[in-house]
C-alpha cells in the first residue's frame, strides 16, 4: 500500500522514505532556550539519574503544561515541513549529567495503524547535542523492516549483534535543529559524559485523517488495540502512563504470535543486509 506524503518538500519526502528520518532547522536559539528554561524551572526530576521522560513524572499539571509548551513552540514550524498532522504526545527526553550508559537500540510504541499511515516523531535539541553528551543514534533504513505493532510500555530492544552495525548513525544537532523520524525507526542514545543534563523536546504526530491508537500489552503477550480520543495522551495517559484505557473503544485483539513472528522476520531481514 502506498502511504500518503508526509512532507511538503519532495527531497525531504524522498530521504524520509529511504532513510526513515531527516534533519531540519526548526527552532530559533531563543525558542530552544525558552523551552529549556521551562523544563529546568518546573521539573520535579532535579535529582533523577540516567535517561527519563517527563511523561513519567508524578506531576500531572507539569505534564499538561509540557504538552502545551512544546506544542505551541513546534506548531508553526511543524506545519511548514509536514502535511496536515495532529500532535498526540509531547515530552521532554532527558539524559542526566554523567550517565555512562548507552540507551540501546530499540523501537517505540505504535501510535496509529502503520499499515495505512506513518506516524512521526520530532526530536528537537534545546542545546548543542554531540556524541559526548547523549546524542541519539539511528539505524538508517531500519523502519523498512518493522512490520508489526508495538505496545505502550517498555520498548522492544534489539539483540547485541544489531547494536553497532554499519547502518547506525550518530545524530549530532545544534540547538534548535530537529530530527524528524518515522515512529518505526530503530534508535538509541549515547552516554552523557558532560556535567549538565541533555534535554530534548519531543512531539509525536499522526496524519489528521488517521485514528489515534493505543496498544495495551496483556499478561499473555497479546495486544489490545484501542481507538482513543485526540487528547488521550494529553489527558488520560498523563494520569496513568501505559495503563489500560478506561473510556476508549477496544477495536481489536492482536495475538502474541503475530508480534513475535514480526520481530523474528525483522531480525532475519536485518541479518541479510
Amino acid at each position: 500500500m502506498c502511504m500518503r506524503r508526509t512532507f511538503h518538500d519532495i527531497s525531504l519526502q524522498s530521504k524520509f522514505e529511504d532513510d526513515g528520518y531527516v534533519i531540519v532547522s526548526f527552532l530559533t536559539s531563543e525558542e530552544a532556550e525558552k523551552l529549556s528554561s521551562f523544563y529546568t524551572n518546573n521539573t520535579s526530576a532535579k535529582n533523577s539519574e540516567g535517561l527519563h521522560s517527563s511523561i513519567l513524572s508524578d506531576d500531572i499539571e507539569f505534564k499538561k503544561q509540557t504538552f502545551e509548551k512544546i506544542y505551541s513552540a513546534f506548531e508553526l514550524q511543524a506545519s511548514k515541513y509536514v502535511i496536515d498532522h495532529d500532535a498526540v504526545l509531547a515530552q521532554f527526553l532527558v539524559k542526566e549529567a554523567f550517565t555512562p550508559e548507552k540507551f540501546d537500540l530499540h523501537l517505540d510504541p505504535a501510535l496509529t495503524d502503520e499499515t495505512k499511515y506513518a506516524a512521526i516523531s520530532i526530536w528537537c535539541a534545546l542545546d548543542d547535542i554531540t556524541s559526548d553528551n547523549g546524542a541519539m543514534f539511528i539505524q538508517r533504513t531500519g523502519h523498512k523492516h518493522v512490520n508489526f505493532v508495538r505496545a505502550s510500555g517498555p520498548p522492544i530492544y534489539f539483540p547485541e549483534q544489531f547494536q553497532g552495525n554499519e547502518e547506525i548513525e550518530i545524530i549530532e544537532l545544534k540547538a534548535g535543529q530537529a530530527l524528524i523520524a518515522n515512529q518505526k525507526v530503530p534508535h538509541g542514545s549515547m552516554p552523557n559524559n558532560s556535567n549538565k543534563p541533555r534535554v530534548a523536546a519531543n512531539l509525536r504526530l499522526i496524519p489528521k485523517e488517521a485514528d489515534n491508537m493505543f496498544y495495551f500489552k496483556e499478561a499473555n503477550g497479546d495486544l489490545s488495540a484501542y481507538k482513543v480520543r485526540a487528547d488521550y495522551y494529553k489527558e488520560e495517559y498523563t494520569k496513568e502512563p501505559g495503563g489500560r484505557p478506561k473510556h476508549e473503544s477496544l477495536i481489536e485483539h492482536i495475538k502474541r504470535k503475530s508480534i513475535t513472528g514480526g520481530i523474528k522476520k525483522m531480525h532475519e531481514s536485518l541479518e541479510k543486509r
